[in-house]
């Protein structure tokens, strides 16, 4: 097909779409110039369409459409084609919007889907959708603390000015006693701290900055920001969170005082209450996490032993001719029992004084049984003979030094600690070491279920007995630790410790004197593990331990000794036990029974080593040296040394 423009015929190619497309040739730009073309195109074509085609011609890429439709030919000057051969129109989308109804109805179904996992008989279910909560929480405040990250300024180079060591002992001293600071509080650092600086540095070389409160190492962080927006110089850091700041020599107040890269004052408190939202969102999730891992294991642990079981009770269904499991463990049960019964007719004819004295058997029932074993003995013997044991091994305790290790070993470790603090309060003379030693060394937990038997057997308080026998600043500080039992079920936390030893440190070092009352408060309110922590967070922070502190006869007097000696037993209890060990008192045999057979298992290893390291031997050698001295009663005495040595082995 030919189309003819200008004298010329132009090749033009159908397609199936029935709309062709004009093949572009350098020689059109020339139509324009001819009317008799003009007038031909108006032929074809409506009365603009020859028009919209000359101004087609200075377009660099120019789209000519030609339709034949039923012998009529039309243009499409600048516009493609579709498929079918017109434009395409496009579709536009609306959202239909929702009625009020309809919104509420959705919330409705939300509600209810939550309020079901969390009512969920599944504790996992529950934990998850706690933990699906927390994470899309922490995401939030991650997105709003972005907000306020401020950009820093370019860093301006500076020459800061160089002090000496005597300059700076003098604008030290300078500081300390000036009054006038700036505080730093929950909010940090922002600008109106800074333009506080400055106008303090008005009248005043040094300003003092006081921020509280404050976590442990970010005194430092608020140091170097403080001096970088500041320009002053950082002259000292005080332990109770204090920083010394030095205007300089040539030092010129700026004219914007406040500067440009820091937050106001509004958005300050603001970032600070997501940041702490954020760091309480953070611990939540880890405690889920940890909750969710320990009900996988429990999962785990209890699929084991079902799968464990199992195969047994299948095994014992599947073969006839195979013993039955329960008849095995009756007869398991039964040899026990004999051999229990046994133990409990030698013990009754060796304490009736029938039989004679069997080293072996001795040392097999007393030393190398368990707790659980020794109790066990003790219910079958009550079976037996409708005696109670520990009545019959008391009457002889105090001439036979053999009963006594069978007492000890045999009754219930609560009871025999309240059994102890009694006659130790209440006996011939008042032995403070034995007190110190039951109340300081066992755990809260252990103190408070010494206290609860204390109290039904003698109908009376341990806190009260304490206070009423033993006077001076033990009976305040003893009592105070015996009241921590009542935090036994709280666990240790770092940052309370952290923020306790701040207040130790400023009750010891802010007045002429030691502040009694906040000590012997903060021991009355927290259990053995946290008082261990909190010694230990301030000798991170002070690097020096406690005792140490309190160890100046002028300013801590009689109670800052009392004190130490019970810090000393709660913080190192191996040390203290070591230390009564090696002094040669009247009751040195006791004291070495006493310690061998409560701490074996639990720290005896600690105690050996702490006897070593002052070069008093071992504990070894002190069972032999005070056992095997002496002739009369021979034969008892090899059997209490063997005995407390395969305790010291154990």
């Amino acid at each position: 097909m030919f189309l003819e423009v200008h004298g010329q015929e132009i090749p033009v190619e159908r397609r199936g779409y029935r709309a062709v497309r004009l093949h572009q040739e350098p020689h059109l730009s020339s139509v324009s110039k001819d009317p008799a073309l003009v007038q031909r195109l108006n032929s074809f074509a409506p009365c603009g369409a020859a028009v919209k085609w000359l101004q087609a011609r200075q377009m660099s890429i120019a789209s000519i459409a030609l339709k034949a439709d039923d012998d009529v030919v039309r243009f499409s000057i600048g516009k493609p084609p579709d498929g079918r051969g017109s434009s395409r129109k496009e579709k536009k989308m609306r959202w239909a919007k929702k009625s009020r109804k309809a919104k509420l109805n959705e919330l409705r179904l939300y509600r209810l889907k939550a309020k079901k996992k969390i009512n969920s008989p599944n504790p996992e279910v529950r934990i998850r959708y706690k933990l699906e909560k927390a994470k899309r929480k922490e995401a939030w405040l991650i997105e709003k603390l972005r907000k306020y990250d401020v950009p820093k300024a370019p860093v301006e180079t500076y020459d800061p000015e160089i002090l000496t060591e005597e300059e700076k002992h003098y604008l030290k001293r300078t500081g300390e006693k000036k009054r006038n600071y700036v505080p730093v509080g929950r909010r940090g650092v922002f600008g109106g701290v800074v333009l506080n600086m400055h106008l303090h540095w008005k009248k005043h070389e040094t300003v003092k900055v006081i921020c509280k409160p404050c976590k442990p190492g970010q005194i430092h962080e608020y140091a170097e920001e403080l001096a970088r927006l500041s320009r002053g110089i950082v002259i000292d850091i005080k332990p109770n969170n204090t920083i010394i700041f030095y205007r300089g020599k040539n030092y010129v107040q700026p004219e914007v005082m406040s500067p440009p890269d820091t937050l106001s004052k509004a958005k300050a408190l603001e970032k600070y209450r997501y940041e702490q939202s954020l760091e309480h969102t953070s611990q939540f999730i880890e405690k889920l996490e940890k909750e969710l891992e320990e009900y996988h294991e429990h999962l785990a642990r209890y699929r084991k032993e079902k799968e464990q079981a199992a195969p047994v009770s299948g095994h014992n269904k599947g073969k006839r001719g195979s013993p039955n499991r329960t008849k095995k463990m009756s007869s398991c049960s039964m040899q026990s029992s004999k051999q229990h019964v046994l133990v409990c007719e030698y013990m009754h004819c060796y304490f009736s004084g029938n039989c004679e004295i069997n080293q072996q058997k001795l040392v097999e029932i007393l030393a190398k049984k368990s707790s659980q074993e020794l109790e066990m003995i003790h219910k079958t013997y009550t079976a037996l003979f409708g005696r109670d044991l520990l009545h019959v091994i008391s009457g002889n305790q105090r001439s036979n030094t053999l009963c006594r290790v069978a007492y000890l070993r045999l009754v219930e470790p609560k009871t025999r600690d309240a059994e102890i603090l009694r006659s130790s309060l209440f006996g011939g003379s008042l032995n403070l070491n034995t007190v110190i030693e039951i109340i300081c060394t066992r755990s809260s937990s252990e103190l408070h279920g010494i206290k609860q038997r204390y109290r039904v057997r003698y109908q009376s308080d341990l806190e009260k007995d304490v206070a009423t026998k033993i006077s001076g600043s033990f009976s305040e500080i003893l009592v105070a630790v015996c009241k921590s039992s009542h935090c036994h079920n709280y666990k240790a936390d770092t940052g309370m410790a952290l923020c306790d030893a701040k207040t130790l440190y400023e009750a010891v070092e802010s007045g002429k004197t030691l502040d009694k009352r906040t000590i012997t408060t903060l021991l009355s309110r927290r259990n053995t593990a946290q008082i261990k922590a909190i010694l230990l967070s301030y000798k991170q922070l002070y690097g020096h331990e406690f005792s140490k502190s309190i160890k100046n006869p002028s300013k801590c007097g009689q109670f800052g000794w009392e004190l130490r000696v019970v810090i000393r037993c709660i913080q190192y209890p191996e040390k203290f036990f070591a230390k009564q060990l090696r002094m040669k008192n009247a009751d040195a045999r006791e004291m070495l029974i006493r310690v061998v057979i409560t701490r074996s298992g639990l720290d005896i290893r600690g105690i050996n080593r702490a006897l070593a390291a002052k070069r008093a031997g071992s504990l070894e050698n002190l069972v032999r040296r005070e056992f095997n001295g002496s002739a009369k009663g021979s034969l008892v005495n090899e059997v209490v040394a063997a005995i407390l040595l395969e305790l010291v082995k154990a």
